[in-house]
């Protein structure tokens, strides 16, 4: 990132807007700094005397202010060879460009341990004068003050509520990025909604027809199963009256046969008569 232009009065921003530390760090690094996340970059001290007496003349509360060009402090030796040191604040921390300086002045002699007693430890062995800090944000200063204490003050610090920004501003890229994707799926899901309402009216207008002509067929069915019914017993019918006159020309065959041999007999009677 680089520097932003300096404002006509030139002030850049505050010192929150340009040191950043990942999520596991952001404590540490709102203990070490305190109030002076809040301290405003100036371009010089001289525009900061200026924003003093503005402040003063409206009444609006008081301010620090932070020369961006400012005269280095002396170079103290870090402890980074002891085992109870993770790392400098420097090395976890992001600066955007424009701004070393000033995060260089104020986190110079910082240094990250492990734990309080880590650090109480490592200040306890003297010759070296910085400022120690914990991932949970206790401090020991160089003079051996101790701070810490409940974490919820550092937890909605400006630092963690930017954060939280930012990552809300990510989501809400991806989210974006997303957005014409879903759109056009959304679209052509809608579509096939529409197609498969107008296969259900169809499917349901043939399965009307058909129901109708189920009823038509079973009907139908019907009607043709009492007409064979009818004609199964008029078959019946017919063949007990073929027996009975089967039975009929049997009997006459029979008086047929006994009328003729009557005859024949009488035949022969009346031939010996004579």
């Amino acid at each position: 990132k680089k520097q932003q232009a300096a404002s006509p009065n030139g002030i850049y921003g505050l010192v929150a807007e340009v040191i950043e530390a990942p999520e596991h760090y952001e404590k540490a690094l709102t203990a070490v700094l305190g109030d002076r996340l809040q301290c405003v970059i100036v371009k010089g001290h001289q525009d900061g005397v200026e924003a003093i007496e503005y402040l003063k003349h409206q009444a609006s509360g008081r301010s620090s202010f932070i020369p961006l060009e400012l005269s280095r402090k002396t170079h103290k030796e870090l402890p980074l060879g002891e085992a109870e040191v993770i790392a400098p604040m420097m090395d976890v921390i992001s600066v955007k460009e424009g701004y070393h300086d000033v995060a260089e002045y104020l986190l110079s002699d910082v240094v990250v341990v492990r734990d309080l007693q880590a650090g109480l430890s490592l200040w306890n062995r003297n010759g070296y004068y910085s400022t120690l800090v914990t991932a949970e944000g206790e401090v020991i200063d160089p003079m051996g003050i101790v701070t810490g204490g409940s974490g919820a003050p550092l937890e909605a610090s400006f630092l963690a509520q930017r954060r939280r920004i930012r990552d809300l501003s990510q989501n809400l890229a991806a989210l974006e990025t997303r957005l014409p994707q879903e759109e056009q799926e959304s679209a052509q899901l809608k579509q096939e909604l529409e197609q498969a309402e107008t296969q259900k009216t169809l499917l349901t207008a043939e399965s009307h027809r058909l129901e109708i002509e189920r009823v038509r067929l079973d009907f139908e069915k019907s009607s043709a199963e009492r007409e064979c019914e009818r004609i199964t017993q008029s078959m019946q019918a017919f063949t007990q009256e073929q027996s009975d006159l089967t039975t009929a020309v049997h009997l006459l065959d029979e008086e047929i046969q006994r009328c003729y041999s009557n005859m024949q007999t009488r035949i022969e009677e009346k031939t010996e008569r004579e």
